[in-house]
């Protein structure tokens, strides 16, 4: 899609509507993160879901619901760190080194967006900001931050040697929540500076270094557009597409490093994620719970041949995964 001339992650709603928001999962109510919130808003867009709750199967059966037959579920990764000892040993010791190395471990797991359910209850509905309350929301954030912010001039920026935001005024701007968007783009390459998150930022116009920067701060503003209503405007990133294009080529893994990165960003700077109602459980009839089962039982049953050979334990849980849309 970047190589298309535009960013996945371009929200299709503005300022203040109810049909924006971050994904989250149905039961806990809350939101996704990183880049598993990246992808699953892209998900609900390319798949034209309207719904922003997630789940897995299992989740579904305990509400109450099913997945329809067919539906693909979307393979995401939950990563725990692990800890392993070094047997190595010391230069000049011959003691083992008991210092434990940690490492990211991937784990699988499979959801469905709400639309592809039968029998899920409406998702509770999230209050809808007035203007002002998005706004002073923000205008808390910028304050909060400490760091200095100028208004004046034409051209948006942050200085890292000076540690200062510059930004037009609020009326140079068509309107107020794009003011707010455009500043909050430049306090999260703040964020960056090396008395907070300490990045790199000393990259030039051009530069490869500059370009991941941007890619941090633009999937930032959309995150922070997601959860603050305020929206997101993509006209700013149109001149770092082709750098994402080369960079994403040359390191398939920089998508999900910004990701975490913005997910960095917003932790930061207070700005919380998604935090929902759950979905209420759907109660059943014992009558309709019987016939609940009594269908997905026929659709289970499969001809067994006579001579027919026993399935590993490791091979059945591939196959089920399959079923669900799951890699294992």
């Amino acid at each position: 899609m970047i190589e298309e001339n535009r960013a996945p992650w371009q929200p299709t709603w503005s300022a203040g509507e109810a049909a924006g928001g971050m994904p989250y999962n149905a039961v806990s109510g809350k939101g996704y993160s990183g880049a598993n919130a990246l992808y699953l808003s892209m998900a609900k867009v390319l798949n034209g879901y309207a719904d922003d709750r997630w789940l897995t199967f299992k989740q579904a059966q305990d509400l109450g619901a099913n997945i329809r037959k067919g539906e693909r579920g979307t393979t995401l990764p939950k990563w725990l760190e692990l800890a392993e000892k070094d047997g190595a040993q010391d230069k000049g010791s011959d003691k083992n080194d008991d210092k434990k190395q940690k490492r990211m471990v991937p784990i699988l797991f499979t959801v469905f967006n709400a639309d592809q359910c039968e029998g899920l209850a409406p998702a509770p509905q999230r209050k809808q900001l007035t203007e002002m309350e998005r706004h002073e929301q923000c205008e808390k954030l910028l304050a909060d931050s400490g760091v200095e912010i100028v208004y004046a001039g034409t051209q948006p920026c942050y200085i890292p040697g000076w540690d200062r935001i510059i930004v037009p005024k609020r009326e140079d701007f068509a309107k107020i929540d794009l003011f707010y968007s455009v500043a909050l783009h430049e306090l999260g390459h703040a964020s960056g500076h090396k008395s907070r998150l300490d990045r790199d930022l000393s990259g030039k116009f051009g530069s490869e270094s500059y370009a991941r920067e941007e890619l941090n701060a633009e999937i930032f503003s959309f995150m922070v557009g997601q959860r603050l209503q305020i929206g997101h405007d993509g006209a700013q990133h149109a001149a770092y597409l082709q750098h994402w294009v080369k960079i994403v080529r040359d390191d398939p893994k920089a998508i999900l490093t910004a990701c975490r990165n913005a997910e960095k960003m917003c932790d930061f700077l207070g700005i919380a994620k998604y935090e929902h109602e759950a979905t209420p459980k759907v109660e059943r009839t014992q009558e309709q719970a019987n016939a609940h089962t009594a269908t997905h039982d026929q659709e289970r049953v499969v001809a067994i041949p006579a001579n027919a050979r026993p399935v590993p334990a490791r091979q059945r849980g591939q196959d089920r995964a399959q079923d669900f849309g799951m890699a294992m």
